[in-house]
């Protein structure tokens, strides 16, 4: 398929950020010590996110391309606080 490169805000954060900032995940899993960097990549979706690039499709499973790396979603949670 056809890809499209979009300009998204995005944070990087350790596994105890969702129980810290009381963001439960809706699907998926959250962050664990074995997603570092020598493990294949990975990333939490917002629902904002996952509503605009999949519509009503789960996101969990889908492969993204963040700076040139294959990420895979492995959860979706309520939307989240952008540091601007």
């Amino acid at each position: 398929g056809q890809s499209e490169a979009v300009p998204v805000k995005f944070n990087q954060v350790s596994p105890g950020y969702f129980s810290m900032m009381n963001l439960g995940l809706e699907r998926g899993r959250a962050f664990t010590a074995r997603d570092n960097e020598s493990s294949p990549p990975v990333a939490i979706a917002t629902r904002a996110f996952a509503q605009r690039f999949f519509g009503a499709a789960d996101p969990v499973g889908r492969v993204i391309r963040i700076r040139d790396k294959d990420v895979q979603i492995v959860g979706l949670c309520a939307d989240a606080p952008v540091n601007r």
